[in-house]
Formats: structure tokens, sequence, C-alpha cells
């Protein structure tokens, strides 16, 4: 549960915060229909507090949220110019995201507003919005793996 919440949050912040200027899906409703008790993106979470907070999210909420994510994604992609592509990121879209709560001052967390600040709009659509997914949907599937082996042992 934590890994989807954990792309989808990246996705819904820079999508939409860095790349549209516009407001993230998550808001109050999301966050009280799912059970989240935070509004970050899990970096800084350790292996207890991710599986707390995995077992607190309702599975259906969290994947129509993923789904409204996925949506607003491709709203605001088919609507980038080739001259959006170059944009550097501005550094007050860059400062919102803290204020709004998208990541914590651990230093686990914080450091992606860095990351995030040095890219262009190109930057951001390779990573995360594309291969920071791909990395954590491997890991997903490692995962569950393990888990069935370790049942087929039970």
């Amino acid at each position: 549960m934590w890994d989807i919440w954990h792309i989808t949050r990246i996705e819904d912040i820079t999508v939409n915060i860095l790349i549209a200027d516009r407001a993230q899906v998550l808001d109050e409703t999301w966050l009280e229909r799912m059970g989240a008790e935070v509004r970050e993106t899990g970096n800084a979470m350790d292996d207890e507090e991710i599986l707390k907070f995995s077992r607190s999210l309702d599975p259906e909420t969290l994947r129509e949220y993923r789904r409204a994510v996925g949506l607003r994604t491709r709203e605001v992609l088919n609507g980038l110019t080739q001259l959006d592509i170059k944009r550097k990121i501005k550094p007050e879209s860059v400062a919102r995201i803290l204020s709004e709560g998208g990541v914590t001052n651990d230093k686990k967390s914080i450091w992606l507003l860095d990351f995030w600040g040095g890219k262009n709009v190109a930057g951001i659509l390779q990573m995360p919005v594309t291969r920071h997914q791909i990395v954590h949907l491997n890991e997903c599937v490692r995962i569950k793996g393990k888990l069935s082996k370790r049942e087929a042992k039970c």
C-alpha cells in the first residue's frame, strides 16, 4: 500500500505543483476517505511507520486516488507545448510543496525539494513521473514474489 501511496503522492505533487502550477488532486476529502493521517510522500517513514500507515489506508479509495492522479497527469501532459518541456521549475513552486505538506523537514524528505528544483519540466517527467514509478513497481513485484514463496512453505 505504501508504495502506491508514495508514487502517487510524488506524481500528484510534481505534476500539479511543479509542472502545471495548480492544486494537487489530494485534498482533505481524499485524506479522510483513505484514512490517511499524512499528506507527505512517506520518504521519511521507517519500516514500522510504513506498516502502520499501510494498514490504515482504505485500499479501494487509494486505487481511486491513483486513478484520479493518473487522469489529471494525462490532462496536464496533453496540454504541454514544446516550450513547456524546456521550462525551468520555479523556486516558488518548490517552496509550495513544503508549505502544503508534500514533504517534511526530515533530511530523508526535504532533499526532494533540491532534487526537483534543479530540473526543468522534461527532467520532472523523466524522474520522478516515469522512472520513479518503474523502480517502485519492480520493488512491489519482488516483495510479492517473496511473500508467495513464504506462503508456499507454510
